[in-house]
């Protein structure tokens, strides 16, 4: 697992040592990230694919407070997408901008 903290939180993990999962998180789940930089409580809010692996970062994570991504097989990366939430009321963080936007639907192939 590795993070960064710009544009976005981004916690991302190789399928083939057990990340597989997290960019298949259901929408309108609690994922709470532990400790770092990151720690705090998020919502998932939707997902996106791409079809290639590495390169830049894509600009439309900047929209969202987490990005969870891993590869999907040889072709490309999955992401789940997440907006902070408040530590008590589960409402999202004045801190999270305009980036509380919902994603659009991913496609894979």
């Amino acid at each position: 697992m590795t993070w960064m903290t710009v544009p976005t939180c981004l916690l991302a993990g190789h399928d083939y040592a057990g990340w597989h999962w997290i960019d298949d998180i259901d929408k309108g789940t609690i994922v709470k990230v532990m400790t770092g930089p990151c720690a705090g409580r998020y919502r998932i809010v939707g997902h996106k694919w791409q079809s290639r692996k590495g390169g830049p970062i894509p600009s439309w994570m900047s929209d969202f407070d987490l990005v969870l991504q891993t590869c999907t097989g040889a072709s490309g990366m999955g992401f789940s997408l997440a907006q902070r939430l408040e530590p008590e009321t589960g409402t999202p963080a004045p801190s999270s901008g305009g980036r509380n936007r919902e994603a659009a639907p991913r496609g894979r192939g």
